[in-house]
């Protein structure tokens, strides 16, 4: 106890005689401080520039030299300088070329750097013309005729109401097809109209010759149908892309799915005892032989091939193919497209136009039908300088003609 009595009290390491003011005190915070201050060091505020910021880009690039500046000495010394004309390296590091070679004629920085400006001059003038032509391609004329072929097809009216956007089943879309399109494709008139031209089709083996004349479409008359009216159906094979639920397939054995490359139907589907005429409709044929190209839909992309059948002459004629067609089940449930595609001619501005009509039979048994037109002067099939807008057409080809010669010479 004595022992504990003394060194609590009156011991050399009494706590109360350390932490009251000796050296062995404990400093306070304000000290602390006071005593860190002159030791932090004030950072050097960086005033940041152009030359500055070029100087730390340039350190963090790698420190390899470019082929030009390795080459330098090869330049200068080199006899036949022509050898590095149009060398790709100056284009790719033409920021290492050298400013004070540039004033030699002599020297290859300089043949290079002239023969850059009249690159640069040639393809700027090239996309120029280039914009300039297409600019005259798709003028207000060409929009205007396309459109005007797209709402005739549609069947709208003042309002916008159009008789295509009532397709909505196979029943309403035959009605179309053989009312509506036969009516467009066949204008009937109250006076009689003057024919277009004459186009005369001769058979090797008689003399016997088929006269054809070209007829107007459209109350205007302005018009002109350019060959025949052709319909294309485009089919899928049964249980392609589609599998029938067991709970049912005793009384639906078959389904067909959405129509795609790998499930549409090549295969002939005529009925036994359709008329001779209609036979060939239900025959596949390849885009080789149809010529046609393929067309973005809203549920599938169809291509050019596909089960055709062309419309006569005459409305009458046309109003029975089609009629035969629905009688004897041209479209049924494997059905998945229909494209109706012709061309016409403005004869006012000389406007060529492509329409095609489409009408889709989707899995689930909706039936859509859509319009789709594209149109282009006639100078761009045939060599046309009756007017200014042709003839700056035809200037305009040629002049890209020579500059893709000259720019094909240049290269190879």
């Amino acid at each position: 106890l004595r022992l504990a009595h003394s060194w609590g009290s009156a011991g050399p390491f009494d706590r109360r005689k350390r932490f009251a003011g000796g050296s062995l005190a404990r400093p306070s915070s304000g000290a602390m401080e006071e005593d860190d201050a002159p030791k932090k060091k004030k950072k050097r505020q960086i005033i940041l520039s152009r030359d500055m910021v070029i100087r730390r880009l340039s350190k963090k690039r790698d420190t390899k030299p470019s082929p030009l500046a390795q080459l330098q000495e090869i330049f200068e010394e080199a006899q036949d300088k022509k050898r590095f004309v149009g060398d790709t390296m100056f284009w790719k590091y033409f920021e290492d070329i050298e400013i004070t070679r540039i004033y030699h004629t002599n020297s290859v920085e300089y043949m290079n750097l002239k023969v850059m400006f009249w690159e640069t001059l040639l393809y700027i003038s090239l996309l120029v013309i280039f914009t300039i032509y297409v600019f005259a391609l798709q003028n207000r004329v060409v929009f205007s005729a396309r459109n005007e072929q797209e709402i005739y097809w549609s069947g709208c009216n003042a309002l916008g109401a159009c008789t295509i956007n009532k397709v909505i089943s196979v029943q309403s879309f035959w009605e179309f097809m053989h009312k509506d399109l036969v009516d467009f494709s066949f204008t009937e008139y109250s006076e009689p109209v003057q024919k277009v031209a004459d186009i005369f089709t001769s058979f090797p083996n008689n003399d016997f010759k088929l006269t054809w004349h070209p007829r107007f479409i459209g109350k205007q008359k302005s018009n002109v149908v350019l060959g025949t009216v052709r319909v294309r159906q485009l089919r899928v094979e049964k249980n392609a892309g589609c599998q029938v639920s067991k709970l049912y397939s005793h009384i639906f054995p078959d389904c067909f799915g959405p129509y795609t490359e790998t499930s549409k139907s090549t295969a002939t589907f005529r009925p036994r005892f359709a008329p001779t005429y209609i036979t060939n409709s239900y025959d596949y044929k390849d885009s080789m032989f149809t010529e046609q190209a393929s067309i973005a839909g809203k549920l599938a992309d169809y291509g050019g091939d596909g089960y055709v059948v062309e419309l006569p002459w005459n409305a009458s004629d046309s109003r029975t193919l089609i009629g035969d067609l629905w009688k004897w089940s041209w479209v049924d449930t494997a059905t998945r497209g229909i494209v109706v595609e012709l061309t016409t001619l403005n004869t006012n501005v000389n406007i060529l136009v492509n329409t095609r009509l489409i009408f889709e039979f989707g899995p689930t048994g909706s039936v859509s039908g859509k319009v789709f037109s594209k149109a282009g002067p006639v100078a761009l099939f045939t060599p046309a300088t009756s007017t200014p807008e042709s003839m700056n057409i035809m200037v305009m080809q040629i002049v890209l003609l020579v500059f893709f010669g000259l720019f094909v010479l240049y290269v190879f």
